[in-house]
């Protein structure tokens, strides 16, 4: 019975490919799976024909009975083997991404029945379709072949030809779990039983250790053979083995890992450069496949699975990348990949053409994960130096032992000129760019060559060349909502700008190529656009967009606008629209990155491009727009989300370059912009970097809008939004918002006035007051607030809703204000500090006191200006109101704060003269009510403060200072302020001493100082003692007394009568000698008045008629007040 089977299974298949040729006669089509016979297998493997029985027959002792078994499973599954699609995908499959639309699910390619019958042989199925796991072949068919392998198994040693047809059923199940397993797309695999039956069946295969005995077979020296083109059993043992390795390691990571630990790469590779391996026809697979074609695939699947792994989140591999890539550089990989590159196709032999090309086919996936890894390396470019280094000494080898004249010739002919690995990709992606669009026009070619597949091959190769930083594997979609925490991890950092190395060059010159190879024309008109709509099938779109990104990262600038001529950018725009209804996550992020780079080299005049890039506008305001509340929204999805919101003003950001597309972005982005800063800006923790690089790119992009559109901008009520990101934000967001506010408050233009008013309505006063008052605000920060409120409140309409606005704005910062005095009392205070040096008036020690008003700010003279500016303007516009002014009141009096009223008269001096006689163009109302107000506070202050001894001396310094009497008597001629001058004057001024008694007292306390603070100086030689002073103690410095002595121009000499000792006072231009008193307690006072004085240019000038008595009067009262007993008496002094 299984002989029968076997034998109708097989005619069945012969007949109707005979029936069904159409294809060239020279093609190998035997063994071809047809519908004719996927039904008989399907009808056996629905009534049990791979079950419990089988299993008994192929344990059976008897070795013909188990090879009638064996060859009866063989007949069942063969065409896994013999037909091209049984195997041609897989490659694709672990490059891919999950949602490309690669997987089994997309299409039936044919061979679903003889998949369906090798899971059976593994798990087993009854007739109504449950899987029962107990029954198995698997175990006979890995006793038969490990009984060839290992020495110490215990059983009987099958025949080698038991064993081929053994090795050759386990081949066909691996790559039919291969082929489920790794095709199935991740949102399927929970509700399709096929994929459960697959998984089970692997779970199965690693027990058994498949992997294992497939390694041992392809490593044993009795598989080795003199001559490998010959068709053995050996051979065909070992092919076997090797197509194991290559479905297992591309869907299980513990055979992968398992090869990869016991260094199977460098073996594979080994095998596959032997003599005559890439081009020998396989005896397994039949002549459109080569003998070392599974050996370099399965190699090639290895590094694959190591480039994924470099962007995996969960810790897989045993190895680093990293030493992979290094052992199939140590194996030979670049120069088996730079012969089969370089190699010439023969396209008048079907089936040897189509064996080449898979070879390159795989050769180009080798080169692709390669380039990958290197690029994946990036800290220590170890890998990267030691890639460069092989293909720099395969460049060297092919130069010096040549690869055939014709050869050279037709690669550097396409190229730059180089004959190296890169070169020969780049003409081999231009061949088969025109040899993949004359197929795809003719259509009626049954078996064509893998022409397309081999173009997408070259595209991912030629894409790792030019610096690709991800691969097409990336995982994950939008909407996913499982959370796969050993998924691939995209970031947002990949599909920007990327950073320059030593290798960029190299990088370059291969962006070059791949940009005039993309750059060609072909019969319909531009090829890029072409390809990107589909014109070599869909596998081709995602590669092809990753080479274009790289180029756009990695080449020079003038390549972008090379690719944008091209028309590219359309069809990106387009994809990019449907990959986020599709929920592509790789191919709309890819999108947004190739807008973002080439959109600001738009040029002018090419109306489609523009027309694109407005929809890819709208399309990304509409992510921007995208609300990440909701139930149904898992933690994942957030977070992909966010990226994509990132990505998306990235690209914003970038296309606001373009003063072309400042319109289209103000219209459909600006409000999405708005409602991001607000949601971010109230969601954002404070160490979340991905939320400040979101809130800064969409400041920046507003930024640049604002540039021409600014009243726009304003009108939109982003305004509001802005103080939101201004205040209580990290230093970069409150810079960039700070400017953007700047630019804004700055701008002029016939609207200026009512754009300020929007402003400060919209809350820029309160902001701005708010981070001045803050301490750990940067300076420049602080001074764009300042300059922000200055031109708000300076050039804001004058009107009653203004100082309404700026009443409601400055309740609640009463710290601002005072800040804003303390700043302009530290500024001030230097002023005043110099004027009584120069006066020779010691006041400045009385005005030393402390900053209660609290830390001034730290601004240069300008800063100070403005900050005195801006007070001024706030004080009027809030004292024109008695809501108002009494604001203003509370933070100027500093009330509660225990002996702040000399602070607080310092304060009010400083403001009245420097508001005395201005009004700033805002009308007397606020100036006078303003000036009421402060000689009110003025009073009180004072008054306090000369009721207290300890604040008596600064109450007098101050009215000295800053003249309060004058300042009354002007204050007189404003009937508005007539009546609280003269309070002021009333209260303060007249209890003060006469002005004879203030001079009196005054110097008297001076002499006394004098002499306590004297020094013993130069000794003359009559015993008399002179001692110097310096000329701060002028009595004639006073202020109170200036105007009514002129001891300055006096030289005044006092004697002892016994002559013991002496004192000499001279008043000159600055010195004075002051006596040391001794001895007698007589002393004669000696005047004389001089009539002129003369200069250091020894010109003579007049002298005023001193006041002697007043002179006698003075020194009377301060020798009485000494309390001691001294005999004066005066005399005229002569010479």
């Amino acid at each position: 019975a299984t002989s029968a089977l076997e034998a109708i299974v097989i005619a069945t298949r012969e007949i109707g490919m005979a029936i069904n040729d159409t294809g060239p006669k020279e093609f190998y089509r035997i063994e071809r799976g047809t519908r004719g016979d996927s039904v008989i297998v399907d009808a056996i493997v629905s009534n049990g024909g791979c079950g419990s029985a089988l299993a008994h027959l192929l344990i059976s002792a008897d070795e013909s009975v188990a090879m009638m078994g064996c060859a009866y499973s063989l007949s069942l599954i063969s065409p896994l083997l013999t037909d091209p699609r049984g195997s041609s995908r897989a490659l694709q499959l672990c490059t891919s991404s999950a949602s490309s639309g690669m997987g089994f699910g997309a299409s039936d390619d044919g061979l679903m029945s003889y998949r369906q019958a090798a899971l059976s042989l593994v798990v087993g199925e009854d007739a109504s379709g449950a899987t029962k796991s107990e029954v198995s072949c698997l175990p006979s068919f890995a006793h038969i072949i490990r009984s060839g392998t290992y020495e110490s198994w215990g059983g009987q040693s099958r025949s080698l030809k038991l064993q081929v047809v053994a090795a050759e059923c386990l081949a066909a199940i691996a790559l039919a779990v291969g082929h489920v397993v790794g095709g199935c797309e991740s949102g399927l695999k929970s509700q399709n039983d096929l994929y459960r039956r697959a998984t089970c069946a692997l779970e199965l295969m690693e027990q058994e250790r498949i992997f294992e005995i497939a390694h041992r077979i392809v490593t044993s020296t009795a598989c080795n053979s003199l001559d490998p083109s010959r068709n053995t059993p050996q051979a065909r043992l070992r092919e076997a083995a090797g197509l194991m390795l290559l479905a297992l390691a591309s869907c299980s990571s513990v055979s992968a890992s398992y090869l990869i630990s016991n260094r199977a790469i460098s073996g594979l590779l080994s095998i596959a450069g032997e003599a005559g391996m890439l081009s020998a026809p396989s005896g397994l697979r039949g002549e459109w496949a080569s003998r070392g074609l599974c050996f370099v695939e399965a190699s090639t699947t290895l590094l694959i699975q190591a480039w994924k792994n470099t962007r995996r989140t969960c810790d897989l591999p045993s190895s680093a990348p990293v030493n992979l890539l290094i052992e199939a550089l140590d194996a030979g990989a670049v120069g088996i990949a730079s012969i089969v590159v370089k190699s010439k196709v023969d396209l008048k032999r079907h089936d040897y053409a189509y064996s080449q090309i898979r070879v390159k086919i795989a050769v180009c996936y080798m080169l692709a994960a390669i380039f990958g890894i290197a690029r994946a390396d990036d800290a220590q470019a170890v890998g990267t130096s030691r890639l460069y280094g092989a293909i720099d000494a395969d460049c060297a080898a092919s130069l010096a032992f040549g690869d055939g004249k014709d050869q050279r010739t037709s690669v550097m002919s396409s190229t730059s000129g180089r004959l190296d690995l890169v070169a020969s990709t780049a003409a081999l992606l231009r061949a088969t760019f025109l040899y993949a669009q004359q197929q795809a026009a003719n259509e009626n070619t049954s078996e064509p060559l893998p022409m397309i597949d081999l173009t997408e091959a070259s595209l991912l190769a030629f894409g790792g060349m030019c610096g690709a930083k991800i691969g097409c594997f990336a995982s994950g979609t939008i909407r996913s909502s499982s959370d796969d925490s050993c998924g691939m991890l995209m970031k947002s950092s990949d599909f920007g700008e990327l950073e320059t190395d030593k290798y960029s060059i190299m990088r370059q010159d291969a962006c070059t190529m791949a940009c005039d190879v993309l750059s060609m024309n072909v019969d319909q008109g531009k090829l890029l656009p072409s390809v990107l709509i589909g014109s070599l099938g869909e596998g081709c779109i995602v590669p092809l967009l990753r080479l274009i990104l790289a180029i756009a990262q990695n080449g020079q600038h003038e390549l972008r606008g090379e690719l944008l001529r091209t028309g590219a950018i359309v069809c990106v725009s387009d994809m990019m629209q449907q990959s986020l209804q599709a929920g592509d996550r790789y191919t709309f992020s890819t999108s947004i990155a190739i807008i973002r780079l080439c959109g600001p080299c738009l040029s002018i005049g090419d109306s489609g491009t523009i027309t694109s890039l407005q929809n890819a506008i709208r399309t990304l305001s509409a992510v921007l727009s995208i609300s990440e509340q909701g139930g149904s929204i898992n933690q994942q999805q957030t977070n992909t989300l966010a990226s994509l919101k990132l990505e998306s003003l990235l690209a914003l950001e970038a296309l606001s370059n373009n003063v072309s597309l400042h319109n289209s972005i103000s219209s459909d982005a600006l409000p999405a912009l708005g409602m991001l800063l607000k949601r971010e800006k109230g969601q954002m923790q404070s160490s979340d970097g991905e939320s400040e690089s979101m809130i800064c790119s969409a400041l920046k992009t507003i930024q640049r809008i604002a540039s021409s559109n600014a009243e726009l901008v304003v009108r939109s009520g982003i305004a509001s939004t802005l103080v939101e990101c201004l205040q209580g934000s990290p230093g970069t967001i409150q810079e960039v918002s700070s400017q953007l506010l700047h630019d804004l408050a700055s701008v002029e233009h016939s609207g200026a006035t009512e754009m300020r008013g929007v402003l400060l309505t919209s809350g820029v006063l309160e902001g701005c007051a708010s981070v001045i008052s803050d301490k750990g605000v940067l300076p420049h920060t602080t001074m764009l607030c300042l300059e922000i409120i200055e031109l708000v409140v300076s050039n804001a309409p004058t009107s009653p809703e203004t100082s309404r606005r700026v009443i409601q704005s400055m309740n609640g910062q009463e710290s601002f204000l005072r800040v804003l005095i303390a700043t302009m009392m530290s500024s001030e205070r230097k002023r005043l500090v110099d004027g009584c040096i120069a006066t020779g008036s010691d006041h400045d020690q009385q005005l030393n006191i402390q900053p209660l008003y609290g830390e001034p700010l730290q601004l240069d003279d300008d800063g100070s200006s403005s900050a005195v500016r801006i007070l001024t303007k706030l004080s009027f516009l809030l004292c024109s109101d008695a809501e108002g002014g009494k604001l203003f009141e509370d933070a100027l009096m500093l009330r509660n704060v225990r002996g702040s009223s000399v602070v607080v008269s310092i304060a009010c001096c400083v403001l009245l003269d420097i508001w005395r006689g201005e009004s700033n163009g805002i009308g007397e109302q606020g100036s006078l009510a303003a000036q009421s107000i402060l000689v009110e506070s003025l009073s009180s202050s004072l008054e306090e403060s000369m009721s207290s001894s300890a604040s008596s001396n600064h109450a007098e310094a101050i009215i000295a200072v800053f003249k309060v009497p004058e300042l009354c008597l002007a204050m007189c001629q404003s009937q508005s302020l007539a009546q609280a001058a003269f309070d002021l004057f009333e209260a303060v001024v007249l209890p003060l001493p006469t002005i004879k008694d203030v001079s009196a007292s005054n110097r008297m306390r001076r002499v006394f100082c004098y002499a306590k603070q004297s020094e013993l100086g130069d000794v003359l030689g009559d015993g008399t003692m002179m001692t110097q002073v310096d000329s701060q103690y002028s009595l004639a410095s006073d202020p109170e007394t200036a105007a009514l002595s002129s001891l300055p121009a006096t030289r005044t000499t006092l004697v002892s009568t016994d002559n013991i000792n002496a004192l000499q006072l001279t008043h000159s231009a600055g010195s004075k000698q002051i006596p040391f008193v001794g001895g007698n307690n007589t002393i004669t006072v000696l005047f004389s008045a001089p009539l002129v004085w003369r200069d250091g240019e020894n010109e003579y000038h007049p002298i005023e008629l001193l006041d002697f008595e007043l002179e006698k009067s003075l020194l009377r009262q301060c020798f009485t007040e000494a309390s001691r007993s001294i005999d004066l008496s005066y005399d005229n002094a002569t010479t």
